[in-house]
């Protein structure tokens, strides 16, 4: 898929060329899990939008569910993709037709909750830290 491919390299070189932290400040965030991007729908544009993305910044995080906010469109598991440099980057494409906000959750290996954040907006981005969830 051509817009898949396009998408993949645009994460690539926000990642690689531009950095895992897309020039966000981390402020006050004593144990970040992990960084998000929105790639919203845009008109005349192929491609898997809308699209969730960033990078993975702390090990523990194992597995991401994007949740929509319609039970017909539901959960949508993100890929984790190491690259060369041991970098991990993150994907969730969304189907065109979700509407915000949308839930985003990072597990441990253990499927526990160890980052959670609602994104209600399609020029969001930022960081999750780590929260302790019961």
């Amino acid at each position: 898929n051509e817009g898949l491919v396009c998408a993949l390299m645009c994460i690539r070189y926000l990642v690689v060329r531009v950095g895992g932290g897309f020039g966000m400040d981390y402020g006050m965030v004593t144990r970040p899990m992990l960084n998000y991007m929105v790639l919203a729908h845009a008109k005349g544009i192929p491609g898997p939008f809308p699209l969730l993305f960033g990078e993975v910044l702390d090990p523990e995080v194992q597995q991401i569910e994007v949740t929509t906010g319609s039970e017909t469109l539901g959960r949508h598991m993100a890929t984790l993709a190491g690259d060369d440099s041991g970098n991990t980057i993150w994907f969730a494409p969304l189907p065109a037709n979700v509407s915000f906000p949308y839930e985003l959750t990072a597990y441990n290996a253990k499927g526990e909750v160890v980052a959670r954040k609602s994104i209600e907006g399609p020029r969001e981005d930022g960081v999750l830290p780590f929260a302790q969830i019961p």
